[in-house]
Formats: structure tokens, C-alpha cells, sequence
């Protein structure tokens, strides 16, 4: 393999790294958004109704009601709480986001490796284990929890990357900062 090959070949496999880290990380950060929005419809009703159920539950003891409608409060009560701790919507959104935020830094190291380290003077032993270093950090990542996210957060992510939201090209501010930079200097 000529040295010509095997740049394009670590380019080619630092790129599939980027790729595969824009759209996990993407994934994650929809998957986080999604749960935050579950937390917030879950978290002040879960918590308004649980006390109301448990205080009237209380009260209706202390008033000697009906045994079975502070049996019934309580149960309400103890639902509701279950529900929530059973889903945890706010641990899910953080650990979604935290794993999005992660991936979205090994695709910050892919391109910077695509863009500069790819160019620079370094010996093949040393590219290859850059790009090696990238992937097995990629792959270990994935690994961990949280995994499995559902197909609807792929095909979001693969509607937004389609309709160029996450690109620096169609962001006003890129080609406002492009447009100053190409301006010529005073001579």
C-alpha cells in the first residue's frame, strides 16, 4: 500500500468514526430532549397529585372516612411516585445528554484529525494510532449506558443532518464569519 493509500485510508476511517459518532451522539441529544420533555409533564403533576392524594388520605383518616377512600388516596399517592421513580425521566435526559455530549467530542476530534493531523508531518505508526485511539474510544463509549435507543431518534437525526441543521454551511453566523474573512485588507 502506497503512502498516498494509507492517508486516504486512516481520512476514510477517521471519517466513518465522525459519522458514526454525529449521528449516536445526535441520537442522544433528541433521546435527552425527549425525556426532559417527559420530566417536566411527569414532574410537577406526579408530585402535585401525590401530595394531594397523601395529604386527603391523611386527612380522611384523621377524620374517620371511610376506610377505603384513604385506602384509595394512598394508592394514588404510592402510584404516582412509583410511576415516576420507575421511568426516572430527569436521569434518563442527563445521561442521554452527557452520552450526546461525549460523542459529539469524539466527532470533534475525528474531523480535527481529517482536517489538520491528516496534513501534518507525522509518521504513519502515529496517525494509525490516533485514528485506532479515536475508534476504541468511539466503540467503548458505545458500550456503555445508556444504549438502545429507539429507531424514531435515527430517523430524526436523519431528517435534521438531510435538512443541514447540524452543518456549519447553513448557519447565518458561518457565512457571516466567511464573508468578513474573505474580505480583502486595505492595502
Amino acid at each position: 500500500m502506497t503512502d498516498s493509500e494509507l492517508k486516504r485510508e486512516l481520512h476514510q476511517e477517521a471519517n466513518r468514526v465522525l459519522i458514526d459518532a454525529e449521528y449516536t451522539g445526535r441520537q442522544h441529544m433528541v433521546y435527552a430532549r425527549h425525556w426532559r420533555r417527559w420530566a417536566v409533564w411527569m414532574g410537577l403533576p406526579s408530585v402535585v397529585v401525590a401530595a394531594l392524594a397523601s395529604g386527603a388520605a391523611g386527612v380522611t383518616a384523621l377524620l374517620g372516612i371511610e376506610a377505603w377512600v384513604t385506602a384509595v388516596l394512598a394508592l394514588v399517592g404510592a402510584t404516582v411516585g412509583a410511576v415516576r421513580s420507575f421511568f426516572r425521566p430527569e436521569e434518563q435526559a442527563a445521561q442521554h445528554g452527557t452520552k450526546g455530549e461525549e460523542c459529539i467530542t469524539i466527532r470533534n476530534r475525528a474531523r480535527l484529525l481529517m482536517n489538520i493531523e491528516l496534513r501534518l508531518p507525522l509518521s504513519f505508526d502515529a496517525l494509525a494510532d490516533r485514528v485506532q485511539v479515536l475508534r476504541s474510544t468511539y466503540d467503548a463509549l458505545r458500550s456503555r449506558e445508556p444504549t438502545g435507543l429507539p429507531e424514531w431518534t435515527y430517523r430524526k437525526v436523519k431528517e435534521e443532518v438531510t435538512a443541514g441543521n447540524y452543518d456549519y454551511e447553513n448557519d447565518r453566523l458561518w457565512r457571516d464569519y466567511d464573508e468578513v474573512r474573505q474580505v480583502p485588507e486595505d492595502s
